[in-house]
């Protein structure tokens, strides 16, 4: 009865652990449907010159959508089998478990590909910054690969070593979020702080007019919280281990999966969220300088203003741009 009870808890600590994931994923599932359908709305009512630069924004978020929502409803599907739970969740043996795994990261591959483009456009006067993250984006994509290899990725997993191709495409994809987001950050506050910086304009008057980048739009236009998300990810995924106390493992499981399920969310959100701003006329790319004008009439921002310098505001404000 003791050794049933045991097995029985173990079950239960999994169960438990793979739930709490699962609702977590179907929550942001919800929560991506409201934006993609937002920005979509957004994008048709929008300008008919300015649909053709958006477009391939918009196939992104319905392809990250599609994504991440085939991996979490494969993922919830377990619960509608009459399989036991823990064999249904060996996911390197099972081709359900695998597609799993393989839309999950494909879903954190493409995100972060999204934000490493939108890097280089904000970074377009000195994009060799942009090549750290971009050779560890290869680098990701490479050990994604070995990972998702039938058999290659399980035996090394499994084995002794520390080291992974699991590990070790999760260390190089929060290095890519982690360069991103530092690169991402320091072009909004820069361009946050040239707009108070204009004289002439009271603060809050070039605020209400222009727009300038808040405290939340630089959160979200930098994917803070997938870095965060993703380093306790990591974090957990250390200290965790198959022969701790039972209570103490079903915590860590529960915060692994939990973890896991919102860095895999902000995987698709965080670009899901940039595309929005976009589509509404409220995403900066850094493609305009900041400062008084030969008029000193004051400062345009890249509010409203497509990839080809045309600004949605005023084609009299493009005067005010410091070349």
């Amino acid at each position: 009865m003791s050794a049933s009870s045991t097995g029985g808890g173990e079950v239960d600590v999994v169960a438990d652990a793979v739930l709490s994931g699962v609702i977590t994923s179907l929550i942001f599932t919800g929560v991506q449907l409201l934006v993609v359908t937002y920005g979509f709305v957004a994008f048709v009512k929008g300008h008919k010159g300015l649909r053709h630069g958006q477009l391939s924004y918009q196939a992104m978020s319905f392809l990250l959508f599609g994504l991440f929502t085939s991996g979490t409803l494969l993922d919830a599907a377990i619960y509608f089998k009459r399989d036991p739970l823990l064999p249904s969740r060996g996911k390197e043996e099972s081709r359900h478990g695998f597609a799993t795994v393989c839309l999950r990261i494909l879903t954190s591959l493409v995100g972060e590909g999204i934000l490493l483009c939108r890097c280089f456009i904000m970074w377009r006067d000195k994009r060799w910054m942009v090549w750290p993250p971009s050779f560890i984006y290869l680098l990701t994509w490479i050990f994604a690969i070995f990972f998702l290899v039938p058999g290659q990725g399980l035996r090394v997993v499994a084995g002794s070593s520390n080291t992974s191709f699991k590990s070790m495409w999760l260390v190089c994809s929060l290095l890519v979020s982690l360069m991103v987001n530092t690169l991402i950050s320091f072009k909004l506050v820069q361009a946050r702080r040239g707009s108070f910086a204009t004289p002439g304009q009271p603060d809050q008057q070039i605020r209400e007019q222009f727009g300038s980048p808040s405290p939340v739009a630089i959160l979200v236009e930098s994917a803070v919280p997938l870095t965060l998300c993703g380093t306790c990810y990591a974090a957990m995924l250390a200290v965790t281990s198959a022969g701790e106390p039972p209570q103490i493992l079903q915590r860590k499981l529960i915060a692994n999966y939990v973890f896991s399920a919102l860095y895999f969310s902000f995987a698709a959100l965080s670009p899901q969220l940039i595309i929005l701003r976009i589509s509404i006329g409220r995403s900066w790319d850094g493609s305009l300088k900041y400062g008084p004008g030969p008029s000193g009439q004051g400062v345009v921002t890249t509010h409203g203003v497509n990839s080809r310098g045309v600004s949605r505001i005023s084609m009299t404000n493009l005067n005010n741009v410091v070349p």
